[in-house]
């Protein structure tokens, strides 16, 4: 026993200077640390504020569908393929455009406006909705529905903001006012000018000197630029191609129950729409010359160009199949080729059940525009006359907005550009 004693005293532990300079060296290694993982939460926070941002500026740009018009701040971008030369017309707006900043001066956040409607999640409005409508939609199309749901709330502070409460001005005209003033796209959630059309419509804040700049301007903006809009000015899918004297004899035809052929006057006019992301209206007025007897009904068919889409507007239509006391309106349907790609293959304007009490005036309006890009006929057509005489072919001099043709057609009113 004495033997082990004397062994166990014989041995030594640390010193008090190796401890010293064990816990040095863990207290560097663990400051290393400790300024690593400082770093990189500081890069994930960066990164995470980055990403919120490149969402919000994605979620203008795919889900703004507001349509725009294009003036003195619009931008070209020119472009050459080989001897051909186009151009692209678009509009810049930066990342805020659908911001807004809190009224709480102690609160101040900085949000997309989808961000203050999120409280419509918890209202029974959105709650009663089905699981089809909540899938198809996102929540703007909730806002401003009723009394409900009619306000913003902050998400930060729950500062309830109703849209009399925040100032907007169109940074494409100058146009001021509150929300109510502009136009709501509940689809897009953003705000359109009624005066312009233009899509850059923010909310004003103030600056640290106490004046009203667009929330674009304001010191703490921290959104990069975006594209917004771009549409075609130049680029033409497809071409129609013009008929000969023939062809545009044939583009109105009619047919009777009795079998008694009758002449057609048509009346067309069209009017191109200010904002130019929105096609132009094209109204035709239709009127049977001779009598038709009771009991028989006609229908006339048009031809219009290959490649194009009619869509037939309710508004100022009277061929709309409607009953009105005990007189039925005939009925206008666009018939349209099996591949709408086809431009050498026209599709059909119908117009069926034209009895003698409603033979004439008949009115249609409605849309003609390019399957793949929305532009109107006249649009694309334009250097060449549009639909009255690159497609009806009507005699030089006649106006191409406004003009009438005929069936029959003759000779003399046929123009065949060469």
């Amino acid at each position: 026993m004495k033997k082990m004693m004397k062994v166990l005293s014989g041995k030594k532990g640390f010193t008090l200077i190796e401890c010293v300079i064990a816990i040095a060296v863990f207290a560097a290694l663990t400051g290393m640390v400790l300024m690593i993982m400082s770093q990189t939460i500081q890069l994930s926070k960066k990164a995470s504020d980055a990403e919120t941002d490149l969402n919000n500026l994605v979620q203008n740009v795919v889900q703004d569908s507001t349509k725009k018009t294009y003036g003195d701040d619009s931008k070209t971008l020119n472009m050459k393929f080989g001897s051909e030369n186009f151009s692209m017309t678009y509009s810049t707006v930066d990342g805020y455009k659908n911001f807004i900043e809190c009224t709480n001066v102690n609160c101040k956040n900085h949000a997309n406006n989808l961000d203050y409607m999120s409280y419509i999640y918890e209202t029974s409005t959105y709650s009663s909705a089905s699981d089809d409508e909540k899938a198809s939609y996102k929540i703007s199309y909730w806002f401003d529905k009723d009394s409900t749901t009619n306000f913003f709330k902050c998400p930060k502070c729950d500062q309830v903001i109703q849209q009399s409460e925040i100032k907007m001005q169109c940074l494409s005209c100058g146009k001021t006012g509150t929300c109510t003033d502009f136009d709501f796209n509940k689809f897009s959630g953003s705000y359109t000018c009624p005066d312009c059309y233009g899509g850059s419509v923010v909310q004003l804040v103030k600056d640290a000197g106490g004046n009203e700049v667009p929330i674009t301007k304001a010191p703490t903006a921290d959104a990069d630029l975006m594209i917004s809009g771009m549409v075609s000015n130049a680029i033409r899918y497809g071409v129609v191609p013009q008929g000969d004297e023939d062809f545009v004899k044939d583009l109105i035809s009619i047919n009777c129950s009795d079998s008694v052929d009758r002449d057609v006057d048509t009346d067309w006019t069209y009017v191109p729409n200010k904002n130019a992301s929105i096609p132009g209206v094209y109204t035709l007025t239709l009127s049977v010359s001779d009598t038709i007897a009771d009991g028989e009904t006609a229908s006339v068919s048009i031809k219009l160009p290959g490649g194009y889409l009619a869509t037939i507007l309710s508004n100022g239509t009277t061929a709309d199949g409607k009953t009105v006391g005990t007189t039925t309106h005939p009925y206008s349907t666009f018939i349209r080729t099996e591949d709408i790609t086809l431009t050498d293959k026209p599709s059909l304007l119908m117009i069926t059940g034209i009895t003698n009490a409603t033979r004439n005036n008949i009115k249609v309006r409605f849309y003609l525009t390019n399957y793949a890009n929305n532009n109107s006929f006249d649009s694309d057509y334009v250097n060449e006359g549009g639909l009255a005489h690159y497609w009806f072919a009507v005699a030089s001099g006649t106006s191409s907005s406004s003009f009438s043709v005929a069936k029959p057609r003759t000779d003399a009113s046929i123009t065949i550009q060469s």
